[in-house]
């Protein structure tokens, strides 16, 4: 059996890192021990940056990429992160994120199960109701591609547990409104409790319907009158996104996770990468309806 030094083996790949572009060296670990276990655990592959050798390794899950954001923008999503892992314990962090995280998770997932037990595999809609977060940061830097002007009206598709709609409301306190829509109305009443702790603008209204069938006449009239939209789309397929986000005006934005609008009704502005997920990289789209 072949016996490993931890130590030297982590001290082996800081000394690389310092061979690493810039941009490679802004990750950070959030638990040292645990990025030493898993880098030796999972295995790394050496390679030549300029006359050094540096390790890659793939990323734990509790690690994130510095995006750089103004004082504004990391103040907001502080305070957005705040509401929402409130206590020191929400706040610990673990693989899997933060605890407070975790039990969201948990909690979004127990009403989705208590929605579908009897039903249609149909009519639940599978995997569009799986329960996922944006991170924030990523979120901060598509909003701001989106370039959002005093008055206008921000709402999120598929709203969850109404982070991004509080992100974008703490992020943009010039939009008029922000708005969640939601396919679950348990999801949607968790929501309206953290919502309840936001004391600043603009307004925020968060709806339960399904925003890809023939909705209300109320929710297809929030997203034909919302300048910015935003979906965290891996979980939704290309055709119900892109019928929902036709109803969109001319000169709308769409911010989007992993999915391209293929439609020329859509002008690509911006393409941004976001490599705070589970050991792939999430790509972000910011479209202009035409």
């Amino acid at each position: 059996m072949m016996m490993i030094d931890l130590s030297a083996a982590a001290s082996a790949a800081s000394a690389a890192a310092e061979h690493l572009p810039s941009f490679l060296q802004a990750i950070t670990v959030t638990d040292e021990e645990q990025f030493q276990i898993r880098a030796i655990g999972i295995a790394f592959s050496a390679v030549t940056v300029g006359g050094g050798t540096a390790a890659y390794f793939l990323r734990p899950k509790n690690t994130e990429m510095k995006f750089v954001l103004s004082d504004s923008e990391a103040a907001a999503v502080s305070l957005v992160n705040g509401i929402y892992d409130a206590s020191e314990e929400d706040k610990r962090m673990t693989e899997r994120g933060s605890i407070g995280r975790t039990r969201r998770q948990l909690e979004a997932d127990r009403i989705a199960e208590e929605f579908a037990e009897g039903k249609d595999p149909r009519e639940v809609r599978g995997k569009t109701i799986t329960y996922s977060e944006v991170d924030l940061n990523f979120l901060a830097v598509l909003l701001r591609a989106a370039e959002p002007k005093q008055g206008e009206t921000f709402v999120d598709l598929g709203s969850g547990l109404g982070r991004a709609v509080l992100g974008a409301a703490a992020l943009y306190p010039s939009f008029r409104k922000c708005t969640g829509i939601e396919y679950l109305q348990g999801r949607t009443d968790l929501a309206k409790t953290y919502v309840s702790r936001f004391r600043s603008s603009p307004a925020i209204e968060l709806m339960t319907d399904d925003f890809a069938l023939p909705t209300s006449a109320k929710t297809d009239q929030a997203i034909q009158q919302a300048d910015v939209l935003f979906a965290y789309s891996p979980r939704f397929s290309g055709k119900e996104l892109l019928s929902t986000v036709e109803k969109a005006k001319s000169g709308a934005r769409i911010l989007t996770v992993d999915r391209k609008l293929a439609s020329d009704g859509f002008e690509l502005i911006k393409t941004l990468e976001d490599p705070s997920g589970d050991l792939n990289r999430y790509r972000g789209y910011v479209f202009r309806r035409l």
